[in-house]
């Protein structure tokens, strides 16, 4: 599925099987599997309006730049705050701090729910792509039914410290 993507911003370009371009797509959740599942997406949009489905290109926007996934590549700014996505109240950002601009007070801390060795590469691959120079400390639990081993070897490779914890 052809997509272009600028290297630091979740920004794509898609184009439909008919050729027709959707430019500047702005998306809210990060990673590069999230392009991808963007991408499938578009396309799935697309095959069904040949079968009569009225969406629009508008409504693909929307979509796409509000779309939140608890627990997949969540950015959390610290123990109070939420993403800004979520529902719940968050308490203020800092003088100039930003989402996911870590400052002392205000540690960077991004939940993810991998579950298996290919979540876990994707998402390790986005967070060293998105997040290259901040420490990497994990605070890890899996069941035991999962391949724990090939999923810490992975995280091994970049964590600071890794926490052990019960599921």
């Amino acid at each position: 599925i052809p997509y272009a993507r600028a290297p630091s911003e979740q920004i794509l370009i898609f184009t439909h099987g008919r050729g027709e371009k959707l430019n500047n797509l702005r998306l809210s959740l990060l990673g590069d599997y999230q392009v991808e599942n963007a991408s499938l997406a578009i396309e799935t949009v697309s095959q069904l309006q040949k079968f009569g489905f009225k969406i629009t290109n508008k409504a693909i926007r929307k979509a796409l730049s509000s779309a939140f996934f608890p627990g997949r590549f969540e950015v959390v700014r610290g123990p109070v705050g939420l993403h800004p996505h979520s529902t719940s109240s968050v308490a203020p950002l800092p003088s100039g701090a930003q989402w996911g601009s870590p400052t002392p007070a205000t540690p960077l801390i991004i939940l993810d729910g991998a579950h298996n060795p290919a979540k876990m590469k994707a998402f390790l691959d986005s967070l060293k792509q998105i997040f290259p120079k901040e420490r990497k400390v994990f605070i890890v639990g899996f069941k035991f039914d999962k391949d724990i081993k090939a999923m810490m070897n992975k995280i091994f490779k970049i964590a600071d410290a890794v926490i052990f914890t019960q599921f």
